[in-house]
């Protein structure tokens, strides 16, 4: 279980407006306190765990972000908007590569960031 400063300490770390000197000030702890909690499993748990809620927390505001950019003047642009929903929508392409055995092998390619 964490402690309260833990808790502060997580929700000040993923306000993303705190550095950790300014969090160990705060908190009057050391930073290397700070640095040994990032080491202990529960603290990282509770820290992912915040980030993901903190993230899941922006999703529909960066799907409509996304929507928007969709009907950009740039032909750059809505090709690597469509190319990645349709990637996040498990539309991804595969390539098929003809080998010996029976069954043909299944490689999927990741481009990367084309921009």
């Amino acid at each position: 279980m964490l402690r309260r400063k833990q808790e502060k300490a997580i929700e000040m770390l993923v306000s993303g407006r705190y550095t950790q000197v300014e969090i160990a000030r705060e908190l009057k702890i050391t930073e290397q306190t700070i640095c040994n909690w990032k080491k202990d499993k529960v603290f990282t748990d509770a820290y992912e765990n915040a980030m993901k809620s903190s993230i899941s927390s922006l999703a529909p505001k960066a799907r409509r972000t996304m929507e928007k950019l969709l009907n950009s003047q740039s032909d750059n642009v809505r090709f690597q908007v469509a190319k990645d929903i349709l990637d996040r929508s498990g539309f991804k392409p595969k390539e098929k590569i003809q080998t010996d055995f029976d069954t043909p092998l299944e490689i999927t390619v990741d481009y990367g960031d084309t921009s």
